[in-house]
Formats: C-alpha cells, structure tokens, sequence
C-alpha cells in the first residue's frame, strides 16, 4: 500500500446539536504527508484515512498508542484486525461505508471509546463483549443486516444515541431498558411488528424513530404520554 498524504483530523460530537463536526487545529494534532513519518510518530492523535481505497487495515496503525481519533471511513474493508487492545486512548473510531462482516472480540478492549461508527458494512452480529464499552455514548450501526442485539447492549450504560436504523431486526433485547442514559433510539426500516413495552423503562429517553406501522402500537402511544418525541 502506497499512501502520499495523511489527514490529521479530529472528529467530535456536539451533544447539544447532536451532529458530527469536523475540528481542525486541535492542539498537539499533526499533519502526515507521507508514510515514513506514520511509521515513526507515535505521538499522533487523529488520523484521517477514508477515501483511499483501503482493502486491509493498515497495520502500522497499532504502533500509535497516542491515538484518540481514528476515520476510515469510504474504504473496502472487510475485517479488522486483533490488536485493538494497543488503542486504548483511543476516543472515536469511524469505520463507516466499508465492506466489515465482522467485529474483533477485542474492540471491548477500546475502555475509552465514546464514539463508534459502524454504519453502511455487511454486519449480521454484533459481539457480545459490546457490553464492556462503558464510555461509549454513541453508536451508529444503521444500514447493516443485524437480525439479533446481545443482551450485553443494556451494559451500556453511558449511551446517549443508539442508531439501529434499516437492519433486520424482529426484536429489541429486554435489557434495553437498562440504558438509563439514552437519549435517542433509531430503529426504522427494520423488521420490527412490536415496540417492545421495555422502550418505557428508559429513564431519559426524548426521541425515538419507528416505522409507520407502529404507529397506533399501544407503547407508541404511552411513549408520547411520556413526553418522548416519536418520529416516522
């Protein structure tokens, strides 16, 4: 793999707005501009490499223990590797719009993570080890083929954002009542002929989306009772 040009960026989330914003210039951030450099600065912290046609995950990447930033979104990646364990600062990961089938077990290892993208991949499952992301507050996993959440998702107890939208899920698990911070739940474009009366459990839920057809669903209706701003 032959890559000129490096974009040191920093991704973060704005909780008021609820978007994804670009930030330049954050301190101690570094400019990459050829590969050499990548292989001997460990003192990096964002790293941009979406958009570049990456087919394998490129291994240099577990020799940068300072990294908090990491986008590889727009790649064709279909597996990641097992040594996510040397990452562990590690803040935001963007996999977004690549080919992944699988998540490693040891993306649990990720103990800071707070922001995980996931969306548009070929995932069927999701890993059980999920449940020990306790910093994770955001996730997006929309526009994958899941059929089934492990019970291990309700560990999560800092999330704030749940995206789940177009997979194949019939269900949602029972312990999704234990996200007691989240704040908002997408599960449109799924496969869902319930609303599971578990939703009414979380505590600070302020916005779900549903289907059409849940719209007359007797949790739909207690959700709005609630005050829970339910969108089709």
């Amino acid at each position: 793999m032959n890559y000129k040009e490096y974009e040191v960026v920093c991704k973060l989330f704005d909780n008021e707005m609820e978007e994804i914003v670009w930030h330049y210039g954050f301190d101690q951030e570094l400019l990459l501009e050829y590969y050499d450099i990548l292989i001997f600065d460990k003192s990096v912290v964002g790293l941009n490499l979406s958009k570049r046609n990456l087919e394998e995950f490129p291994k240099e990447i577990k020799c940068l223990p300072a990294l908090l930033y990491l986008n590889l979104d727009n790649n064709n990646l279909k597996s990641l590797p097992e040594f996510f364990g040397n990452l562990k600062d590690l803040k935001e990961l963007s996999i977004s719009s690549n080919k992944l089938e699988k998540i490693p077990d040891d993306i649990s290892e990720l103990i800071n993570l707070e922001y995980l993208f996931l969306d548009s991949n070929n995932l069927k499952t999701i890993p059980k080890l999920i449940g020990k992301l306790k910093s994770l507050k955001l996730i997006y996993l929309d526009a994958n083929y899941i059929e089934e959440l492990p019970d291990s998702i309700g560990e999560l107890k800092s999330i704030r954002n749940l995206g789940l939208m177009s997979n194949r899920l019939k269900d949602l698990p029972l312990s999704i009542k234990n996200l007691e911070s989240l704040r908002r739940l997408d599960v449109r474009c799924n496969e869902l002929y319930k609303l599971n009366e578990e939703i009414l459990y979380i505590e600070n839920l302020e916005e779900i989306h549903i289907d059409e057809n849940l719209k007359s669903e007797e949790t739909t209706k207690k959700l709005k009772k609630k005050g829970v701003r339910v969108l089709f």
